[in-house]
């Protein structure tokens, strides 16, 4: 597993999403289960059984979800940098649609881009959206302009506010909350403010229906926020900003107008691994339940080299895997044990126990850990 910081802004935040390569073996509860322990608010399950169209499936602290924007783009950018390509223009099935993706390595990380596909945009919102903006904490005077409902496959409110500072005190009411948009059927309320220069907004996402108060960074609202300002005003383009939380994300989005609707095509952010120690002047994240890992001697411990499989695939040198697991935010090794000894040209095959949640997405009680990939990946 891969933690990696989704549609940062200038090299910093971003949201951190959890990437997992899906095992065949695991349940729905296992994965909920992972989603549950991670520490993000979302993760990405890729299933790379069939390599031309991986499929991704996405999980939240309450369940499985129709989609994810900067999941998406988390997990495009982990497969650009395990295939090695600088480059990659590919297609993805996520809840039984394949739409087109696009990965690029730029020299400061990787840019991804996504067709979000068609957005359903309905007007009743006023006539609903009452219980919504008290729960919010506001007025009906701090709402600049008509709430919206739009839809990518799962209908979120729009609501405008008057301006930024507006944006900015927001104290929502969120069991009220959770509790109005279960009601009505929504994942969320995403909430704006335009800037007074058109293509730039301002934005805060909220979500307490699916267990995500507030959202760092929710690339598919902005692509719903995109289809409504092409319809309403003609332009398309926006970039939002979203800093409420001490992460700061910012993701662009361009809608336009086809035979079958307004679609919206998305992008943001660098991702980078957002767990890391430093070993012989590498950067590495803690996988949980990921590949082998290998050692050069015959017994454990040992003072000579170490080697494991990273998350994208390729083999890694550590000095100390055991002190860099005790560094992780993931947990500490509590047991190590060789499970099957290799010739001297192979290495030995070691099984790792971890204390604190590090059992995350497997159906045995053991967990197989190693270290990640190197800190560069920007998406």
């Amino acid at each position: 597993m891969a933690v990696v910081d989704a549609c940062t802004r200038d090299g910093q935040g971003g949201s951190p999403t959890a990437v997992v390569i899906d095992d065949a073996t695991l349940t729905d509860d296992d994965r909920h289960a992972t989603a549950r322990r991670t520490g993000t608010s979302h993760t990405a399950f890729i299933d790379t059984s069939t390599a031309d169209t991986p499929t991704v499936r996405f999980f939240a602290c309450a369940g499985e979800l129709t989609n994810c924007g900067h999941g998406t783009i988390a997990a495009q950018a982990v497969l650009l940098h395990r295939s090695g390509a600088t480059e990659h223009h590919g297609r993805q099935r996520t809840a039984g649609r394949t739409f087109a993706t696009t990965a690029i390595r730029r020299r400061d990380g990787v840019e991804v881009w996504f067709d979000q596909g068609v957005i359903a945009l309905a007007d009743h919102a006023d006539a609903t959206g009452g219980g919504i903006i008290a729960a919010l904490g506001l007025q009906r005077t701090d709402i600049a302009a008509d709430l919206r409902v739009a839809s990518p496959g799962t209908p979120r409110l729009l609501a405008p506010v008057r301006d930024h500072p507006t944006l900015l005190s927001m104290q929502p009411d969120f069991d009220r909350l959770a509790t109005e948009c279960r009601r009505l059927g929504y994942l969320g309320c995403f909430t704006y403010a335009l800037s007074p220069t058109a293509g730039t907004a301002a934005a805060r996402m909220f979500a307490p229906a699916i267990g995500v108060t507030e959202d760092i960074a929710n690339a598919n609202s902005v692509g719903c926020l995109a289809a409504h300002l092409l319809d309403t005003s003609g332009n398309g383009e926006i970039e939002v900003h979203q800093d409420m939380l001490g992460r700061p994300s910012s993701i662009s989005a361009s809608a336009t107008h086809t035979g079958s609707g307004i679609v919206a095509r998305i992008g943001g952010g660098r991702p980078r691994p957002a767990h890391r120690s430093r070993l012989k002047g590498h950067t590495f994240t803690v996988m949980i339940g990921c590949t082998v890992i290998g050692m050069s001697g015959r017994r454990w411990p040992m003072k000579r080299k170490i080697f494991g499989a990273d998350a994208f695939g390729r083999a890694v040198e550590v000095t100390s895997l055991k002190s860099q697991l005790r560094t992780s935010p993931m947990g500490s090794v509590s047991r190590m044990t060789e499970l099957r000894r290799g010739a001297a040209s192979s290495p030995a095959t070691l099984h790792i126990d971890l204390q604190q949640g590090c059992r995350h997405g497997l159906r045995r009680t053991e967990t197989r850990a190693g270290a990640s990939h190197p800190g560069s990946i920007n998406a």
